[in-house]
Order: structure tokens, then C-alpha cells, then sequence
């Protein structure tokens, strides 16, 4: 079964590669983004030999870019409906990848006057399938979400900070995996939680969170009662029970997002300003790559406040900032020397007529 996968993976990876320049074919020279396809697929090449579900959800939102910016040189509404659609399936895949559901707000605004009313609805549409599994969840687990039980990441990590509170008001189920997490779950200690190791990928607070999120599963599996689930209210409230340990969980979050993430999303969206610059036919490219950054920033913003695997749920983003970037700086270095082989014509002429 793993190597089936694999193989999947990578036939995932030859269609988008092929598919994107034809997804772009208007507006890049389809050489150029095969290359920059080719790069920010190999940047996520670690989640291709895995067994989640991150390569697709990743190859879901990269393909939902492509679509946005194509869109943003030449506005359709099949265009638009896609961009929707391809989001939605990201969601339906792994729910983490919410935030990016704000890139969908921004197209009205965006969309040329006179199409902004059906750019809307055809976004509404692409959410139909979200709807629709919502819906299936509310029936089945009695709960309007996207996943009944995709808050075993934050009780992981609240349980990883220090005992989970019990409230007079909870509920039978709720007192019951709060009980089981307590009994059961491992406390991290305050040397795991300095901001330089808080996420390394072999450190203390990761086995931690492991231990903690395997013993969430079972504390679902053996509680008692029907009654809906609340993650969110059960974390915040060990949040608001362990104070000082969270603003140093968050502080090791902050470190790492600027001191190993910061730099892409800043170098992303110099170069397309940069270019812009350099050249005013790239304008509504570097719209496009400029709000692509800010919905990446707030995205990550999102995941080192709340989850742990930070460097997981970079993927996703990092694969479709290194797409942007590649373009940008290769259309900026084409502009550069496009301008000097001008400049050095102008030149020559100029001695010939003296």
C-alpha cells in the first residue's frame, strides 16, 4: 500500500506539471512554468513518500494559485468557480488549510466592474462542496464542520502545556476526555518549551504532542455519551488555566516563523513589487502574488498560535510561494536584461549617426 501511494504522489506531481502551463499558457511561457512547477513540488518532496494527507491537499491549493493568477490576467467565471473548487477540495482534505479560504474574498474586489456580482456567485458555487460534506457531519457526529474531530490537534497541544481544567458545566462526554487525558497524558517540561527547541522536529515537546494526540484518539474512542464535542472551548480553556506556558509555546512559534519562514513571504513579495516597478505589465501579477502573500502570512499566523507541527503545515504555503517567487524572478531578470540590451542598442546607434 505505501508504495501504491507513492506512486500515486508522483503521478499527481506529472499531471499538475503538465497541467499548469496550460493553466497559464496566456500569460507565462509555458518552459518557465514547468521549471518553477517542477521547484516548488521538489521543496515538498518529503510529503510524497508519506502516508497523509498533505501532498494532495498541497497539490489541491498549489493548483487553486495558479488558477487565482491566471484569473487575475484574464477574468472568467469558469475561471473564478475553479479557484473555488480546487479550494474547496483543499479544505475537504485537510481542514488546516481554512485560512486560505480568504483568498476567495478578495476576487470580488479584484474582479474587473461589471463582473464582480457573477465572480461572487461562481465562488459560491465552488463551496458547494463543503456545504455538502458539512452537512453529512452534522448528521452523522452532530456537528457543522468540516471534520468532527479536528480539534484532536488542539487538545494535544493544550493537554502537552499542563492538565486540562474540568468546569461544573461540562458535559458527561467532555468530563469524561478531559479525565482520560489527564490520567493518561504527559506534561511537557520548561525545558522543552524554550523558544530555540520548542519546535525541532526531534524535540522534547514533539514526543510530547505525539504521545498526547495518540492519547486524545483513545480518550474519543472510550468516551461516553452523544453529545457534540468542543475542542476549541476545552483548549482555550486549559489556554486560560496555564498562561505563562502558552506565551512560551507561542514565543518558540513566533521565533520560528520569523526566523525560518519570514524571509520566503518577505523575498515573495519584494520581487513582485520589484518587478512591477521595473515593468507596469506585471501589475496584476503582482497583485495576485502580493495577496497570495498576505493570506499566507495569516495562514501561518493561524498555525503557530494553535497547532504544533508548524513545520508540517508549511508545505502547503511554502510550495506555492517558491512557485511565485521562481516567476518573478525570472521575469525580473528578463526585464533587467531586456532594459540593458535596449539601452546598449540606443548606444550604438548613437555612435553610428555620430
Amino acid at each position: 500500500p505505501t508504495t501504491a501511494l507513492i506512486i500515486l504522489h508522483l503521478l499527481i506531481a506529472t499531471l499538475i506539471v503538465f497541467a499548469a502551463p496550460l493553466l497559464l499558457r496566456q500569460t507565462i511561457p509555458p518552459p518557465l512554468t514547468m521549471i518553477a512547477t517542477w521547484v516548488a513540488l521538489y521543496s515538498a518532496k518529503q510529503t510524497a513518500w508519506g502516508l497523509m494527507s498533505e501532498w494532495l491537499a498541497m497539490s489541491y491549493l498549489l493548483l487553486s494559485c495558479m488558477l487565482y493568477l491566471s484569473w487575475l490576467s484574464r477574468p472568467t467565471v469558469l475561471r473564478a468557480f475553479g479557484v473555488s473548487l480546487l479550494i474547496s477540495l483543499a479544505l475537504l482534505t485537510r481542514s488546516a488549510l481554512l485560512p486560505w479560504a480568504a483568498l476567495l474574498m478578495f476576487m470580488p474586489l479584484q474582479a474587473p466592474r461589471g463582473i464582480g456580482r457573477t465572480t461572487a456567485v461562481a465562488l459560491c458555487a465552488g463551496l458547494l462542496p463543503i456545504l455538502l460534506w458539512c452537512s453529512v457531519t452534522l448528521q452523522r457526529a452532530g456537528s457543522f464542520s468540516l471534520a468532527p474531530y479536528e480539534g484532536l490537534n488542539l487538545l494535544a497541544t493544550a493537554r502537552s502545556l499542563g492538565p486540562l481544567p474540568l468546569k461544573g458545566t461540562d458535559s458527561e462526554r467532555t468530563r469524561s476526555v478531559i479525565t482520560y487525558l489527564n490520567e493518561r497524558g504527559v506534561t511537557a517540561s520548561d525545558t522543552a518549551l524554550v523558544a530555540a527547541d520548542v519546535h525541532r522536529w526531534e524535540g522534547e515537546f514533539y514526543g510530547v504532542f505525539h504521545s498526547n494526540f495518540n492519547r486524545a484518539v483513545e480518550a474519543l474512542q472510550h468516551s461516553e455519551g452523544h453529545d457534540p464535542l468542543r475542542p476549541l472551548e476545552i483548549a482555550a480553556n486549559s489556554l486560560r488555566a496555564h498562561p505563562d506556558r502558552y506565551r512560551l509555546f507561542a514565543r518558540g512559534g513566533v521565533r520560528t516563523l520569523i526566523m525560518e519562514y519570514m524571509p520566503l513571504i518577505i523575498a515573495c513579495a519584494a520581487l513582485s513589487f520589484w518587478l512591477v516597478r521595473r515593468d507596469s505589465r506585471y501589475t496584476r501579477w503582482s497583485i495576485g502574488v502580493a495577496t497570495i502573500c498576505v493570506v499566507a502570512l495569516g495562514y501561518l499566523t493561524t498555525i503557530f498560535g494553535t497547532m504544533l507541527w508548524l513545520h508540517r503545515y508549511i508545505i502547503p504555503a511554502q510550495s506555492v510561494l517558491l512557485f511565485c517567487t521562481v516567476i518573478s524572478t525570472a521575469r525580473l531578470i528578463n526585464t533587467c536584461t531586456g532594459s540593458s540590451a535596449s539601452k546598449g542598442r540606443l548606444t550604438t546607434g548613437n555612435s553610428g549617426n555620430r
